[in-house]
């Protein structure tokens, strides 16, 4: 029948996982207009959604819009308020939408710091910021 879990999986995240789209898409789609579940949402949706949840919070926001000419895999979001940053690589509902290891380790090199510098540099302070690149916490 239209709309239940294939004959091999149990319910609609278990098609998904075993790669059964079409059914699981129609089991989600179906749970959606009970109102079980959340819409699924494109990244681009998702994405405004949560900046816009952030600046009514406070938080400064920030989103390469066209990352054609950054380093590879810098994530979507980095976000401050107070004392507090976060960093987020967001991805949407579709099938396959996984981070990229670029992206991962991006990720993770953000999850190892512990020392934040930050100021307004200028020419004449390369001196200092050598040092600092030099003798930075590993």
């Amino acid at each position: 029948m239209s709309g239940d879990p294939c004959n091999v999986c149990a319910d609609p995240v278990d098609c998904a996982a075993r790669g059964c789209y079409v059914d699981a898409m129609m089991n989600l789609q179906q749970e959606v207009e009970a109102g079980h579940m959340a819409k699924p949402m494109n990244e681009g949706d998702f994405m405004e959604s949560v900046i816009s949840a952030a600046l009514a919070l406070g938080w400064q926001v920030y989103h390469t819009h066209d990352s054609r000419r950054s380093r590879d895999g810098f994530p979507d979001l980095v976000m401050i308020r107070g004392e507090s940053m976060l960093v987020f690589e967001l991805k949407g509902d579709r099938k396959g939408a996984v981070p990229t290891p670029a992206q991962l380790g991006w990720i993770a090199a953000f999850k190892g710091v512990r020392y934040i510098e930050a100021d307004v540099k200028y020419p004449r302070d390369r001196a200092e910021i050598d040092d600092l690149l030099a003798k930075a916490r590993r």
